[in-house]
């Protein structure tokens, strides 16, 4: 597509995520490809989720968050923000594909520090691929019964607090339609403590050898 692109003479090329779901050679295969498109004078705009990418390629940043622009400029101006853009959620405790991720041994934006003995710290927002199939098993399981609840007629709405002034409701996107009554028998709020990873994985560990046992 983008070789069509080019045989067009377009001014301007826009690509999304140009080099997710390849291997470390097509990746940088196509990350050489886009610097010699730019240097032919093609514009080019890339969408990506990779930092090391853009500040590698582009000129010029802007950082989305929630459909605004969060931060603008060059590569330098951008990454003085380093901590504000380290990334949220969760990656695969594989050292190759986060080298891939994000070279220079260093990680700035992945949520990932390294120990100097190997290995990563206790705060690295890591899993192995066993730990992450089950976190799938169990979003998949609860969002089918939540569906099943919900074609059934059943409507419960039992937000949670993690503190005492914590305000569940205060930022849920369907406050409005969801009419949360303490006073009602179904409506009530719920405590949840906060856990560790570790102690997380645990228990779902756990409830999936629970279930093998009952079936």
């Amino acid at each position: 597509e983008i070789v069509k692109v080019l045989y067009r003479g377009a001014d301007i090329l826009i690509l999304d995520e140009p080099a997710a779901g390849l291997d470390p050679a097509g990746r940088h295969g196509m990350l050489d490809l886009i610097q010699k498109i730019h240097a032919r004078g093609v514009t080019v705009v890339m969408v990506s989720h990779s930092m090391d990418d853009v500040g590698r390629l582009c000129d010029r940043l802007f950082v989305l968050d929630h459909g605004h622009i969060a931060f603008s400029g060059t590569p330098a101006e951008v990454f003085v923000h380093g901590e504000e853009l380290r990334r949220i959620g969760l990656v695969l405790d594989d050292g190759d594909l986060l080298e891939t991720m994000e070279h220079g041994g260093t990680f700035r934006f992945l949520p990932v520090e390294r120990r100097k003995q190997g290995g990563f710290t206790a705060t690295s927002c890591v899993a192995s691929a066993a730990q992450m199939g089950r976190l799938l098993r169990k979003t998949e399981t609860t969002l089918r019964r939540i569906a099943r609840d919900i074609a059934g007629g059943d409507i419960e709405a039992t937000p949670y607090r993690t503190g005492r002034d914590d305000t569940p409701c205060r930022f849920c996107d369907f406050r409005e339609a969801c009419h949360f009554d303490p006073t009602l028998k179904k409506d009530k709020l719920r405590f949840l403590p906060v856990e560790s990873p570790a102690r997380v994985h645990e228990i779902l560990e756990q409830e999936e050898q629970q279930e093998e046992v009952r079936t």
